[in-house]
């Protein structure tokens, strides 16, 4: 474990930012122009990656890397898991709204993006979340429109974020977010 983060201290010396995320967690690079402005100091607004170096490099002026270890335990959401949660719950949502909504449906689903604008843990996000329902207000006339509106927003972000942009059909949306793909319910 010692021996794999004084590797990681070390890469993070020699390379560029992005280059060492994007070692640690394999999914995305990120770029320090892409971190959110100082004035954030949420945990929202960060990422574990960079709570993990500033916690190494507190830990490299000490003997004790155990220090490490207990930090990381029971730390609040970082903006990557709070993304991942959240867009697991939104796209949930969708997939399981009513084929024909009536009026409270529809003014409950209305208000869940709104109270999401609104509320959202991460500034950042709850802004661009905010401009984006202003400019596509959220469809909720079916759980087909809803389905494919989510996608549409999950794909806006994943442009600005430089991620895999979802295929935004409605069987392929069903399929991973309604009835799962049969290996999901495999033992």
């Amino acid at each position: 474990m010692f021996r794999r983060r004084s590797l990681y201290v070390a890469l993070s010396a020699t390379i560029s930012t992005c280059s060492v995320l994007y070692m640690a967690n394999r999914t995305s690079a990120v770029c320090e122009s892409e971190k959110p402005p100082l004035d954030c100091a949420k945990p929202s607004c960060n990422s574990k990656i960079d709570m993990f170096k500033a916690s190494m490099k507190a830990a490299s002026s000490s003997s004790s890397l155990s220090k490490v270890d207990n930090e990381l335990i029971g730390c609040p959401s970082d903006k990557d898991e709070l993304g991942k949660s959240s867009w697991n719950l939104i796209h949930s949502l969708a997939a399981n709204y009513p084929d024909n909504p009536n009026l409270k449906e529809q003014e409950a689903a209305i208000e869940f993006f709104y109270s999401l604008a609104l509320l959202y843990p991460c500034p950042y996000c709850a802004k661009d979340l905010s401009i984006y329902i202003k400019k596509y207000p959220p469809n909720v006339k079916s759980r087909k429109e809803l389905v494919l509106w989510v996608c549409e927003m999950h794909n806006d972000v994943n442009k600005k974020l430089s991620k895999p942009i979802i295929k935004c059909d409605i069987n392929s949306l069903d399929l991973r977010w309604l009835t799962g793909n049969p290996k999901c319910w495999q033992e």
